[in-house]
């Protein structure tokens, strides 16, 4: 189970980054990604480290979850039908 919570922290960190390189691309600021990501955007990293706690039971019901919505979208072809 920690693999999976570490693949879905790792593809929500990807999808956060994509989404941001894509503002970026339209923003026109004439500055660098990683200069317009220093001005816009705290280090999520650090948000990251002080992420709440939360208890084994809530964790459990939250990957399971998780779970059930990848099977669901593998089984469906990645929900693209």
């Amino acid at each position: 189970m920690e693999k999976t919570a570490d693949f879905i922290l790792w593809l929500s960190k990807e999808e956060q980054e994509e989404k941001m390189e894509n503002l970026w691309m339209h923003s026109e600021s004439g500055l660098s990604y990683k200069k317009w990501k220093e001005k816009n955007y705290k280090d999520s990293s650090s948000a990251s480290q002080k992420r709440k706690k939360i208890d084994k039971n809530k964790e459990q019901k939250a990957l399971e979850n998780a779970s059930l919505v990848l099977g669901k979208a593998i089984g469906k072809g990645g929900g693209n039908d």
